[in-house]
């Protein structure tokens, strides 16, 4: 099983600084991108919260598929077009051989998109699991 959750603050500036006209390309060109994204059984939502562009996103599979590189593949574009942009999406992959028992995290930051190993819900068992 894959299962991922997280949230990337959109930003045309490292600044936070942006004219009314990025903002509004920003929302315009994330909310068209996620589109492509879509489909049963994931959510990848663009809401303004309180002035921000926010994307929130969250998934359940039975099977990875790619999906995971289908996201790095997101940011990796999120971070081009808008490099003030951060965020963190956690995943696990429940059926990889060595990972199985691990949380990993997807991080973008200033235009990069980098990946860890979790150390607040790993090892899931025994820190959310028996």
């Amino acid at each position: 099983m894959i299962e991922f959750n997280g949230w990337i603050s959109i930003s045309s500036s490292v600044d936070g600084e942006h004219t009314n006209e990025e903002y509004a390309f920003l929302q315009k060109f994330t909310t068209d991108l996620v589109k492509q994204f879509q489909e049963l059984n994931q959510v990848f939502e663009v809401k303004n919260l309180n002035g921000e562009i926010v994307l929130i996103t969250s998934g359940r599979h039975n099977h990875d598929n790619g999906r995971i590189n289908s996201i790095k593949e997101l940011l990796e574009i999120i971070g081009q077009k808008a490099i003030g942009s951060y965020g963190l999406i956690f995943y696990r992959l429940s059926e990889h051989p060595t990972e199985y028992n691990q949380f990993n995290v997807l991080r973008l930051a200033r235009g990069k998109v980098s990946e860890y190993i979790d150390t607040l819900l790993s090892p899931c068992n025994p820190v959310i699991e028996e």
